[in-house]
């Protein structure tokens, strides 16, 4: 297995999306948070989720202190502009806990899910899981979709669950695409 230099990948996923979109952006990995942070991404969720579905300062602790715990976190314009945080579910499956972005339709959402899946990958996990509640919003499952989930049993009450394998090929794809130039 390849090991991805993470430095090199964030810069390349930087200039992708500044190009794209029109304005300088930064993406940082941290496997920890900050009250900063923790802020940032309260911030997103207000901007982006209904107030039943955005997490507390406590949930996120307590997210943060998960195995194998990652959070991709972009910003544009010294504000926060989306994110993505994960942490290991079970042996070898990797649960994508939350992906938020305030512009959607503009790759930041692909970039940062590509961003933690080759992450995840690395940590030894063979897939992604997720489960959203956001079911009258067609267009969070089609995304999902369009990125190879696919729809898996779970409970009524934790929403959809969908799951995505992860293998060499689609990493290394996931790479090349971040890191052309």
């Amino acid at each position: 297995m390849l090991s991805y230099d993470y430095e090199k990948l964030l810069k390349c996923a930087e200039r992708q999306l500044s190009r794209k979109i029109g304005f300088k952006f930064i993406i940082a990995k941290k496997t920890s948070v900050t009250n900063k942070i923790i802020s940032d991404l309260i911030e997103i969720e207000k901007k982006t989720f209904k107030r039943e579905f955005r997490y507390t300062i406590k949930e996120f602790i307590e997210r943060s202190k998960k195995k194998d715990f990652v959070l991709f976190i972009t910003y544009a314009l010294r504000t926060p502009f989306g994110f993505a945080l994960g942490y290991k579910e079970e042996c070898n499956v990797y649960y994508l806990d939350t992906l938020a972005t305030i512009l959607k339709g503009r790759g930041i959402g692909k970039t940062l899910l590509h961003l933690l899946s080759i992450w995840s990958f690395e940590k030894g996990h063979i897939c992604i899981t997720i489960r959203t509640k956001n079911d009258k919003h067609h267009h969070t499952i089609e995304f999902y979709e369009e990125e190879g989930f696919y729809r898996i049993p779970c409970s009524s009450s934790e929403g959809i669950g969908m799951k995505k394998d992860l293998e060499q090929r689609i990493i290394d794809e996931y790479f090349r695409t971040i890191s052309k130039q």
